[in-house]
């Protein structure tokens, strides 16, 4: 039997989440997934290209190390001023788990820091706090100048300036529409 073509669709596979980028009108060639992170990084960084204006060849997906879904710098090729870290995640508690874990880690923590602080909010499910911890790290590391959290359920609610020291960083919220490429680089040359 033949599936519907062109559309997106989410399956579940030995417990993991998958969405589909397509059906294929042919059940022989399988239905090709891609995981729902995955769409929404993508997503991302096509916002940032489109919408707040950062050139395409400055927005990569997957920092260096690994610590954010997407990075946009503020050259073509040249990773030495990011602009931008963003993490996406695909369900809006884990998103508020990760934000809360990281404003109160600040980078001064370990990953229990992050479990304590999202018990202490009153939030609750499970999480991956080594990872949660290691955007604490990337911030330190990367030092960008802006922070988008986004899930599928909010867009547009974690916006931040990024402040970093040696030692630790602040999150500053801000309006999301400050998180344009010509925002930033303003603040990037006031050096924050």
């Amino acid at each position: 039997m033949n599936s519907p073509t062109g559309r997106l669709a989410e399956t579940v596979d030995g417990g993991k989440r998958h969405a589909s980028v397509y059906w294929t009108g042919d059940a022989e060639l399988r239905t090709r997934f891609v995981p729902p992170e995955a769409v929404l990084s993508v997503a991302a960084a096509a916002h940032l290209a489109l919408d707040l204006d950062y050139p395409v060849a400055t927005v990569e997906l997957e920092s260096p190390g690994g610590a954010f879904d997407v990075m946009a710098y503020l050259e073509p090729g040249s990773r030495a001023e990011p602009l931008i870290a963003v993490e996406s995640k695909v369900l809006d508690t884990e998103l508020d788990m990760l934000v809360a874990g990281m404003q109160e880690c600040r980078g001064m923590g370990k990953p229990s820091t992050h479990r304590d602080a999202c018990r202490a909010a009153k939030l609750a499910g499970s999480a991956d706090w080594e990872n949660h911890h290691r955007k604490c790290l990337g911030l330190l590391h990367h030092r960008p100048v802006g922070f988008w959290a986004v899930s599928y359920g909010q867009r547009d609610r974690y916006a931040f300036l990024a402040h970093a020291s040696d030692a630790a960083f602040s999150l500053e919220p801000i309006q999301f529409g400050s998180l344009a490429r010509d925002s930033l680089v303003a603040v990037l040359v006031e050096g924050r």
